[in-house]
């Protein structure tokens, strides 16, 4: 009985931790003004948000400058300023 009870608490603060991961991610939609490439990572500004865009990868994206994106994403702080770390991005 008690291997029971705690086969189901660690399930359920499974599924718990699961459900907080899930909603820790954002989604913001917009028209590119700026992508920068760096070293490994893309900088990625919006026209309608503040908030700069960090995506992590040496890959060229198929994107430019006035399309517009849905950004998923988790917000960070960074030296004190506010970004988001992109996740997936759609065109």
């Amino acid at each position: 009985m008690n291997l029971k009870c705690l086969l189901i608490s660690i399930l359920s603060l499974i599924f718990i931790v699961s459900l907080l991961s899930i909603n820790s991610n954002s989604s913001y939609k917009g028209q590119i003004r700026k992508i920068t490439y760096n070293k490994n990572i893309i900088y990625i500004s919006l026209k309608n948000h503040d908030t700069e865009f960090i995506l992590f990868t040496n890959e060229l994206l198929n994107i430019t400058q006035n399309d517009v994106v849905t950004i998923f994403g988790t917000e960070e702080i960074y030296k004190n300023q506010r970004q988001i770390v992109v996740n997936k991005m759609i065109k």
